[in-house]
């Protein structure tokens, strides 16, 4: 018997151990998957990036943040009860929720806008969030500095169409093949730039130059390897082969010069991008996971992220030009007070744009009931006009505007802040102007109204241009 009941202890006291090595190994593993959850997350600078499905909750500042849903391109967004909707940060700055300083860098219905989705790699659920704590920068000056020097009074205006994520048309013309891509990044105007030795492009950290190569005869682009983060790195392309004093291997401090822009008779530009890839970027593979960094150069800029928006007293908007015709400032996109106009188009619009219509000589915006027909970013307006706004001061305004379609007859009718300025109705490729208006303005927007006829026809305009009165 006595040995029996040893037997039976033994056997008790085996399972008990068996047990409690299973729950360990369980601990064990739960401790390892989450920790290869955190090492798919971001850290760049003060801010970390992370992936989200709806309803998935993250701890961060001792706070809980939970992405509850996402709509169109916006994102739900709860911090510890308080709740707010942020919009994808095409061109947007950081909101302050509850203590906790947030951007969402991308979400899964503006990453399958379009064709060159594997761009945005790093977004696997619904939504790319950044967080980040607001008492510090989301990248020390001290460290980081604006990749394009401004020792030549450089002005970033941030109105290029092909801001990181847009809905971009790259084929303007070829209109059976459409190709609407993300933008592999944000290209920075260097109009005045373009083949001369002006506004150098420097360093953004210290780090070190992986590759400088050459595609074309005039044209290059360099690999630069974060020091902050060795994960991290930034392309610059675009660059003149004739004014490149990076090397490969190279080590550089911030701040350093590396190249000058290059450019052609009409237009140049940096197409700068920052990425986290899978495996070494190569030249053919130099776009691969696209982290959404606007938030940050806004901040470079400015050193603060405060919205500095633009106050306009005259100015004339040419839409829809070929890109190389007006330094790819389409005025396509939706308004935001960043740049201080826009399109008024609301949550309903996920391409946070409207469409862009040009020949090789002339160029508008076409307007209709459904924008985007036949591809992903299919959205049908819930009003039968469209507004155009622009921030300017309280006062008095001459008006007017051209209408009209490339390519398409076209039916407009057109208002300037509630007052009529005519309906026209117009063949393929014939344009005409309003007469000039006297408006006023009593809200510090100034707005132009085209109307539509019905779902079908589409409405065109390619000129807008108002003046105060003193």
């Amino acid at each position: 018997m006595i040995y029996q009941n040893k037997n039976r202890t033994s056997i008790w006291i085996n399972k008990k151990w068996y047990t409690l090595i299973w729950i360990i190994f369980l601990i064990i593993f739960s401790t390892i998957s989450h920790a290869q959850d955190i090492s798919q997350f971001i850290k760049w600078g003060n801010a970390v990036y992370i992936d989200l499905t709806s309803g998935d909750s993250v701890n961060y500042l001792g706070k809980v943040i939970k992405l509850v849903s996402i709509e169109n391109n916006y994102c739900t967004v709860n911090v510890n009860g308080d709740r707010k909707q942020i919009k994808v940060a095409r061109r947007a700055l950081p909101e302050v929720i509850n203590g906790v300083r947030i951007f969402a860098g991308d979400n899964r219905n503006v990453k399958y806008l379009t064709t060159d989705n594997q761009y945005h790699g790093l977004t696997q659920k619904d939504a790319l969030l950044c967080l980040s704590d607001p008492s510090f920068p989301l990248l020390d000056p001290k460290k980081y500095t604006f990749p394009i020097s401004r020792r030549d009074d450089y002005k970033w205006t941030m109105d290029e169409s092909s801001h990181l994520f847009s809905y971009y048309n790259l084929i303007e013309w070829s209109l059976p093949n459409h190709y609407y891509r993300s933008h592999e990044g944000i290209d920075l105007n260097m109009h005045d730039a373009r083949g001369k030795q002006l506004h150098p492009l420097v360093a953004i950290e210290s780090g070190r130059i992986m590759w400088v190569t050459h595609p074309t005869l005039d044209e290059g682009c360099l690999l630069l390897k974060s020091e902050t983060n060795p994960d991290v790195y930034y392309v610059y392309k675009h660059i003149y082969n004739e004014y490149i004093y990076a090397k490969n291997g190279q080590k550089v401090t911030k701040g350093d010069v590396l190249a000058y822009i290059w450019g052609d008779h009409s237009w140049g530009h940096l197409h700068f991008t920052v990425i986290k890839p899978d495996s070494f970027p190569f030249y053919e593979n130099r776009y691969e996971n696209i982290v959404s960094f606007f938030p940050q150069m806004y901040e470079l800029w400015y050193n603060d992220l405060e919205y500095h928006t633009p106050v306009y007293e005259q100015k004339r908007f040419t839409f829809g030009r070929p890109y190389y015709s007006i330094e790819n400032k389409k005025g396509d996109s939706e308004y935001d007070d960043i740049i201080g106009y826009g399109w008024n188009l609301g949550k309903w619009c996920t391409a946070a744009a409207v469409e862009v219509y040009s020949n090789k000589d002339m160029g508008n915006i076409r307007l209709r009931k459904i924008l985007w027909a036949g591809t992903a970013a299919w959205a049908e307006n819930p009003n039968n006009y469209f507004n155009f706004e622009v921030n300017v001061e309280n006062g008095t305004y001459k008006v007017l505007a051209r209408v009209g379609d490339c390519l398409l007859p076209s039916w407009q009718k057109v208002a300037f802040e509630g007052m009529d300025a005519g309906t026209y109705l117009l063949d393929n490729g014939e344009y005409t102007w309003t007469p000039e208006l006297t408006v006023t303005v009593a809200d510090g927007k100034l707005t132009l109204t085209i109307l539509l006829k019905d779902q079908y026809t589409c409405a065109g305009v390619c000129d807008f241009k108002f003046s105060k009165l003193y």
